[in-house]
């Protein structure tokens, strides 16, 4: 009876032990999961403190401008270049995409001079376009390398232009219609600070302006209560998913709309001496057929940020009567605002579709350095940018950024480039690209063979 007592003793000992042994080694493995998880966090945070030239530790860090070591000279260019975008995704993450407490809103600051500087621009030749085969692998592979580059230099009317690089300071001279707009006087006091939202769009994507949108679609938000919190992923699985949503725009109603307010942009920008580029979306239905993608419904276009103080005299102005100049007020901080990331508009006042232009700023002015930032905030090299080289978008002429492959490889991967099928997050569309015909077509339409 005394041994049988014993064993049971030792059963319970036993199990106690095993149940002990569990628990730490869950325990340990949630530390190690855990160390995974903040691993980049952690490593970028050492390198910053490594680091004691920043001007700004905390803003240099929030940029990016913190992770990148002291043996950075050793790795080749498009490496190092592909770290630093890793990272500052990492960062983005690490503070939800919004301003924090540790990072100091840095403004423009402005020089008043008694006379106008004269005009910096001057229409050169271009040279024709061309990219390193090795930094374009997937490219590359398609076996017509050449082929696409002889299709590109089409596009491209042969004029140039520089913007000299002390337009993109966070110091720029204010012209007296400027003052008199009284434009710095409707940036309230805390308004950066608080990152009050400027504009306001209807839509789950955010398209069109909420004020001349007046057919903008009910979405059932039962599914999406908190749909600004969701990764875009999700938006794009209820959207295809849930019968309860209708699409969202009318696509021909969109591109015409985009095509006439381009028009009347450029129109106006070239007769009043501003200087832009096109970017994002537009860059990449550029690239394919020098169009606008059939899905992509907004355009954004860039600038400098002394061109931008200059399209500030035409704040809240129509151009041809339909489009409208609008000017957000946040646009004198230059640090990242989540609700502000958009520096102005041209809103159509019919359809409430519009131009988002954002301005490009050295934010960071180190010595040597010209990296160029926007508030999302991309980063982008002034030599990539300059100098515009004037093209062909939708039959009309515009500027767009010298390296644009490199550009577009930056922010959308080279598959953009190669992958001829897209099925848009907000649409339950798929549309491939006919290399016959040189166009995007959505493969449930009957197409008229050629």
């Amino acid at each position: 009876m005394s041994n049988l007592k014993i064993t049971r003793r030792g059963q319970r000992v036993l199990a106690c032990c095993l149940t002990t042994a569990i628990m730490i080694l869950l325990y340990l493995t949630s530390i190690k999961i855990m160390e995974m998880i903040h691993f980049d966090r952690v490593k970028i945070l050492l390198l910053h403190q490594s680091r004691q030239d920043s001007p700004n530790k905390a803003i240099a860090e929030y940029y990016g401008e913190a992770v990148i070591s002291s043996n950075a000279h050793n790795i080749n260019e498009s490496k190092q270049r592909d770290a630093e975008w890793q990272q500052r995704e990492t960062l983005l993450r690490s503070t939800k995409l919004g301003p924090t407490k540790n990072v100091t809103p840095v403004f423009l600051t402005f020089t008043y001079p008694t006379s106008p500087p004269p005009k910096k621009y001057r229409v050169e030749k271009s040279i024709p376009y061309t990219e390193d085969r090795a930094n374009f692998p997937l490219l590359a592979l398609e076996g017509t390398w050449k082929a696409t580059f002889d299709r590109l230099n089409s596009y491209d009317t042969g004029r140039a232009i520089q913007i000299p690089v002390e337009e993109f300071s966070l110091t720029q001279p204010v012209s007296s219609d400027v003052l008199r707009s009284g434009f710095q006087e409707r940036l309230l006091p805390g308004v950066s600070e608080s990152n009050l939202k400027y504009f306001h769009e209807c839509g789950i994507d955010k398209k069109r302006d909420v004020r001349f949108a007046t057919d903008c679609p009910s979405v059932d938000t039962s599914l999406l209560s908190n749909y600004r919190a969701m990764p875009r992923q999700g938006i794009a699985l209820h959207l295809r998913h849930s019968k309860r949503l209708v699409p969202i725009h009318n696509t021909g109603m969109a591109l015409q709309a985009l095509s006439e307010m381009l028009k009347a942009w450029t129109e106006f920008a070239e007769s009043n001496e501003i200087i832009y580029w096109m970017a994002h979306g537009a860059l990449l239905g550029w690239f394919w057929n020098g169009r606008l993608l059939p899905w992509d419904v907004d355009l954004d276009v860039q600038m400098s940020t002394h061109q931008l103080l200059e399209l500030v005299r035409y704040n809240q102005t129509l151009i041809s009567g339909r489009f409208l100049v609008d000017v957000n007020p946040n646009f004198l901080c230059r640090t990242v605002q989540r609700d502000n990331v958009i520096d102005a508009r041209i809103v159509d006042k019919m359809t409430g579709y519009m131009i988002d232009i954002t301005s490009v700023s050295m934010v960071l002015e180190a010595k040597g350095s010209r990296r160029l930032y926007d508030k999302t905030p991309h980063p982008y090299q002034y030599d990539d940018i300059m100098p515009l080289q004037e093209t062909i978008l939708e039959g009309i002429r515009v500027w767009r950024p010298r390296a644009i492959l490199k550009i577009l490889k930056e922010e959308y991967k080279e598959n953009a480039m190669v992958e001829t099928r897209h099925r848009p997050y907000t649409s339950n569309k798929l549309y491939r690209f006919n290399k016959k015909l040189k166009i995007w077509q959505d493969s449930e339409k009957p197409h008229e063979k050629t």
